[in-house]
Parts: structure tokens; C-alpha cells; sequence
């Protein structure tokens, strides 16, 4: 599978996803980036994370729909293949 079908399935799995909250490991491969970079971003500096993230203990969650308005907005091209 190539990255961006990897990407687009991310975002359905998201998308579908009937938690409120994501975890790194499901946001990781939407943005390309490290699970364990975004979840030490959240506990040392979530200024540098461009959506909300809320740390528990030892637990790191994305809330979903600022998280994929945040997609929405920067990685259009995707959610024009998604059709959400």
C-alpha cells in the first residue's frame, strides 16, 4: 500500500472512530509523523503541536474533531479522496 492510501485509510479509521478522543498511535501515520514524538511533544511542549492535546497520567489523547478540522484544513487533498 502506498503511503497515501495508508494516509486515507488513517483518516477513515479516524473518522470512524467512535471514541472522542485519538490516540498518537492513530494520529502518527496521518501526519507522517513519530506516535512517540507527538506523545512527548504533549508532556514537554504541546505549543508545538498544531491541535489540542490533553495529557493523563500516562496517557496522551487527541480530541477528534478538532484533530480533523485541523486535517481538513491543512491536508485538503486528502479529504477530497475521503469524502467526508
Amino acid at each position: 500500500m502506498c503511503k497515501e492510501s495508508q494516509v486515507i485509510a488513517a483518516i477513515r479509521a479516524a473518522e470512524g472512530e467512535k471514541r472522542a478522543f485519538l490516540t498518537p498511535q492513530q494520529v502518527g501515520p496521518i501526519v507522517g509523523w513519530n506516535p512517540q514524538y507527538i506523545r512527548e511533544a504533549a508532556r514537554t511542549n504541546s505549543a508545538v503541536l498544531p491541535w489540542p492535546v490533553i495529557v493523563r497520567g500516562r496517557r496522551t489523547e487527541i480530541p477528534k474533531i478538532p484533530f480533523l478540522a485541523w486535517c481538513c484544513e491543512n491536508m485538503p487533498h486528502y479529504f477530497q479522496e475521503v469524502k467526508i
